[in-house]
């Protein structure tokens, strides 16, 4: 995702319970590909599991006061309301509560990732075997896939 959100790649771990992890750079970026990029993983996770798990809505409240990925996005749209506005067309713009915003903001990240599936499953599969894929590696693996969201 950091690359389609035109973001430099980064060194990626997976820890002892299998979770994936991402270093950041430090650097600032805008609030949507921030969003986006801590999204990721639950979108993919979303997006490869069995479709029965996800027909009910995530329960974004619920997980709020949690650690990890889900709580890091409640935090980012509860405090920043632009997030939450949502143009349709036909429709009169509206802000939606966090976890509709969320809703969608996941759907979005889903959809950009879907493009990739067969290259993130690979690196998933090596860095399964490895643990740790130097920013360099990632990068090299991700010469083909364009900046930007498409």
């Amino acid at each position: 995702m950091r690359k389609l959100c035109w973001m430099a790649a980064t060194k990626l771990s997976v820890d002892e319970l299998g979770n994936g992890l991402c270093e950041g750079t430090g650097e600032r970026t805008g609030l949507d590909d921030a969003l986006l990029v801590t999204l990721a993983g639950i979108a993919w996770e979303w997006e490869t599991r069995s479709p029965e798990l996800f027909l009910a809505r995530i329960d974004w409240e619920g997980m709020r006061t949690s650690f990890g990925d889900a709580a890091e996005a409640w935090q980012l749209v509860e405090s920043s309301p632009v997030l939450t506005f949502l143009v349709e067309e036909g429709k009169q713009p509206a802000f939606q509560d966090p976890a509709s915003a969320l809703d969608r903001w996941l759907a979005k990240a889903s959809d950009l990732l879907r493009p990739h599936s067969s290259l993130i499953r690979s690196m998933g599969r090596l860095l399964a075997k490895e643990g740790c894929l130097p920013a360099s590696q990632v990068a090299a693996l991700l010469r083909e896939v364009p900046s930007g969201k498409q």
